[in-house]
C-alpha cells in the first residue's frame, strides 16, 4: 500500500468523496462552533481574519478544551471566547500533491486531517473518514491484520457523568467511551446532550446540574456499536465502520476498536 501512495493523487480523494469546509470569522463567539457541530453537523470549520485569510481550524477538541478543567461560566464562556483565541494550526495540501504528502505531513502531528487549497481557497478536507471511503470505493482497502489496527477501547462504569466523560475524553484523547456495551462518541455528546435544544436553559443558568447528570440517563446519547470478529476482513470491518452512525466498530468482547483513522491512517504514519 504504501508505494501506491505516491500514485494517488489528493485530487483524487477530493474528487471522490469531497468534505466542503465551513469558514468563519475570527470573532464569532466560541458558541457559533458549538451550533455549527450539533445543528448542523460539521465535524470542524476553517477560521479566517479580517482580511479572508485562513488562520487556523476548530473542533470538537477545541470546544472541550475551552472549558476543561474548569466548567464555572460555561454559558458566559461560549460568548466571550472567540474563536481566534481557540484554532489550532491548519496543515494545507493541494490537489497535485500525491497522497504521501498528507501522511508525511502528519507523523509528527497530533490531528488527523488536513486542508485542501486551490487558487487559494479552501475546497475540501482529507480526513480519516474521506480516506477510507475512498480506499473501499475504489477496492484499495490495505491488506492489514485485525491484532495490527484495532485499539483499546474504553469503558466506564454506568454512572458516569457528563462531565466526567468529557474530562476522560480530553485527558486520553479519545472520541468514543463504551458504558454498558453502548458507545457514547464526541459528536453524540453535543448533539444530545451539552447543546440539545432541551438542555440549554439548564446549560445557561444551573450548568452544574447539566455536567452531573448521568449520561446513561440522556436520550439518544448512547449507540449499540456495529462489533467484528477475527474472522472477519478488513474490508468487511471497514464497511461496517463507514455505515457505523459512531464512526467505528468494536470487538466482541468489547476489549478493542476500529475507526477509520485505525484502517486508513496509523498504519503510514
Amino acid at each position: 500500500m504504501r508505494e501506491i501512495l505516491n500514485d494517488i493523487k489528493v485530487s483524487d480523494i477530493v474528487s471522490s468523496v469531497p468534505i466542503l469546509p465551513s469558514v468563519l470569522s475570527a470573532e464569532e463567539p466560541l458558541i457559533t462552533i458549538a451550533f455549527l457541530l450539533s445543528v448542523a453537523k460539521k465535524s470542524n470549520a476553517l477560521v479566517k481574519d479580517a482580511g479572508g485569510t485562513l488562520i487556523g481550524e476548530v473542533g470538537t477538541v477545541e470546544l472541550f478544551n475551552a472549558f476543561y478543567p474548569d466548567y464555572i461560566e460555561i454559558w458566559k464562556r461560549l460568548y466571550t471566547i472567540k474563536l481566534k483565541d481557540v484554532a489550532r494550526k491548519i496543515k494545507f495540501l493541494i490537489p497535485e500533491f500525491p497522497l504521501g504528502t498528507y501522511y508525511y505531513k502528519l507523523k509528527d502531528y497530533k490531528y488527523s486531517d488536513a486542508v485542501v487549497i486551490s487558487n487559494e481557497k479552501p475546497i475540501s478536507f482529507i480526513t480519516p473518514y474521506s480516506l477510507l471511503k475512498y480506499y473501499f470505493l475504489k477496492s484499495k482497502i490495505p491488506d492489514l491484520k485485525i491484532d495490527q489496527i484495532q485499539s483499546n477501547l474504553i469503558s466506564v462504569e454506568s454512572n458516569v457523568t457528563v462531565r466526567e466523560i468529557l474530562s476522560l475524553m480530553i485527558e486520553k484523547w479519545i472520541r468514543r467511551v463504551v458504558i454498558k456495551g453502548k458507545v457514547v462518541d464526541d459528536r453524540s455528546l453535543l448533539e444530545h446532550g451539552i447543546f440539545n435544544m432541551n438542555y440549554l436553559s439548564t446549560l445557561a443558568k444551573e450548568p452544574d446540574t447539566l455536567l452531573n447528570m448521568q449520561v446513561e440517563s440522556i436520550e439518544g446519547l448512547l449507540k449499540d456499536p456495529d462489533t467484528y470478529s477475527k474472522k472477519d476482513s478488513i474490508y468487511e470491518i471497514s464497511k461496517k465502520v463507514l455505515n457505523s452512525e459512531i464512526g467505528c466498530a468494536v470487538s466482541e468482547d468489547y476489549k478493542y476498536i476500529i475507526t477509520p483513522y485505525d484502517i486508513a491512517v496509523k498504519p503510514y504514519i
